[in-house]
């Protein structure tokens, strides 16, 4: 992997032939006794786009002087620590600057959505063949729109030994199950296991909490919502034009 701010040197795969995806699973505000899974797959449009993210936030790290506020203040901490960190105030300030920072890098995504029931390892399976094809499939159509073939790899965050092999056939099996699944054969799942995450992949973190905070309460302002919703390749059936769920 080619170095970069916020990249290991590590591996054999050059920075700008890697995507990432996060998923964000919890309790939904509406229905606190199941489970929402949100999946942001997220790749860059330009060979730059990784090294740009990391220069923004160096930027923005220098200017606000790493101004990080006490554990709890901010929802970003949990999921992008190194992302808050360099982001100044809290909540929907540094949310806000997040957000600016998202509309300028040449990045597009795909989301997913899963509702299930907690505690049934009998669904892992099919929960990771719903969430791979709802974002695989709009990422197939936009490499045909654009006459572009894969990423080498798919970035995410590390999960345990029976999450892998259920990731790894899922993952398999969509390229028969979306319309121009051929075109992801390329492609190889990795996980990162070497300490705090790349900013990347810190960033498809904290989108996918971002967009289950903003299915819990639609009224409340999501800047960082409304700079995803300009990078969104394919049609999302859970929410409207607003951003609103759909019933």
């Amino acid at each position: 992997m080619t170095s970069a701010p916020g990249m290991s040197s590590k591996g054999a795969v050059p920075i700008e032939q890697i995507a990432v995806w996060a998923t964000s699973t919890r309790a939904p505000a509406d229905a606190p006794d199941a489970q929402r899974s949100i999946r942001v797959f997220c790749w860059p449009e330009v060979g730059k786009a990784w090294v740009r993210l990391g220069e923004a936030i160096a930027a923005a790290g220098q200017r606000f002087g790493h101004r990080v506020p006490d554990s709890g203040q901010c929802w970003m901490e949990g999921p992008a620590p190194q992302l808050r960190a360099s982001l100044h105030g809290d909540g929907i300030i540094a949310e806000a600057t997040l957000g600016a920072l998202v509309q300028r890098l040449p990045i597009r995504l795909t989301l997913a959505r899963v509702d299930h029931k907690p505690g049934s390892p009998s669904n892992l399976g099919q929960r990771c063949r719903s969430l791979f094809g709802e974002c695989m499939g709009p990422y197939a159509a936009y490499l045909k729109k654009t006459n572009q073939t894969a990423r080498a790899a798919a970035l995410s965050a590390d999960v345990d030994g029976q999450t892998r092999t259920a990731q790894a056939a899922a993952f398999t099996a969509i390229h028969s199950l979306v319309e121009e699944g051929g075109r992801l054969g390329a492609m190889r799942l990795r996980y990162w296991t070497d300490g705090p995450p790349p900013l990347p992949l810190e960033l498809a973190q904290v989108m996918a909490e971002g967009v289950a905070r903003h299915l819990d309460d639609p009224e409340r302002p999501s800047p960082l919502w409304e700079a995803m919703r300009a990078k969104l390749v394919g049609h999302v059936r859970w929410v409207g034009a607003s951003g609103r769920r759909r019933k």
